[in-house]
């Protein structure tokens, strides 16, 4: 009788499609991990005193140098900014995050607003080739043309994933971020800006800065931002998910 009970068991469950009612997206026994933007963070740029000087002699030639110094090497003229995601997984099973998508908009409303976006395939231990090059699928339930509905000015290569080498500190970026079973993450993520394309973006606040400078009066960078995108998560059984994250909106107070 009990032998009987169970086939019968077996035989109902396996009725159902592994993608049916019981295990996809709307059932409820379906789990779905949960993202949120928690910071986004300037951790790498020029001071405002090297933008000064770097802005300097285009509107104001050899004046610059005896208030501001020499303008600096392009080395020096680079951004990097790192995003804070809490990730939580609230099922039995880890769960890995497999791509992101990010868009940013810079000076939102303004004449030198600008629109940058990425899409990174993130890389398993054993993929010594992986560069986070997008792979098929990822991105995907996003366009990546306006992420953020702004109709700004696109830069395509504005944005891109920092690697080993480019700033301390980041060796395991391109890595697979992975959320516990019943756990939750800070996942941290750092980006690199183009510098001659913020450069020409920030034209218009060097020029005031290096006025102010030679004025003797206080000056600074300030850099209006919104992020927002979607991180790819692999569920079992269900797949591939998008879990949409942001938008965020605030300033980065670039300082000496």
């Amino acid at each position: 009788m009990k032998k009987s009970r169970i086939v019968i068991l077996v035989a109902l469950l396996g009725s159902f499609p592994v993608s049916g009612c019981l295990f996809d997206k709307d059932s409820p026994f379906f789990v779905e991990p949960t993202i949120g933007l928690r910071a986004v963070n300037m951790v790498q740029s020029p001071s405002v005193g090297q933008l000064a000087a770097w802005f300097c002699p285009d509107y104001f030639g050899l004046a610059c140098a005896p208030f501001l110094g020499a303008a600096p090497d392009e080395s020096a003229m680079r951004f990097y900014f790192e995003i804070q995601l809490d990730a939580g997984n609230n099922g039995d099973v880890p769960i890995p995050l497999l791509d992101m998508l990010l868009g940013l908009n810079l000076f939102e409303g303004e004449e030198q607003a600008a629109l940058g976006n990425a899409c990174i395939s993130f890389c398993g231990e054993s993929d010594v080739n992986c560069t986070g090059a997008p792979q098929p699928g990822a991105c995907e339930e996003n366009a990546l043309d306006d992420p953020l509905g702004t109709g700004a000015n696109v830069i395509g290569d504005l944005i891109h994933i920092a690697q080993g080498g480019e700033i301390a500190g980041i060796e395991d970026n391109l890595t697979i971020r992975t959320i516990p079973a019943r756990d939750k993450i800070i996942a941290k993520f750092v980006f690199g800006l183009d510098p001659n394309s913020m450069l020409d973006i920030l034209t218009t606040a060097g020029k005031k800065a290096a006025q102010n400078a030679l004025a003797g009066k206080s000056y600074g960078f300030d850099i209006p931002y919104s992020v927002n995108g979607n991180v790819g998560a692999k569920v079992p059984i269900v797949g591939r998910i998008a879990l949409p994250y942001g938008p965020l909106s605030d300033v980065w107070n670039l300082a000496d």
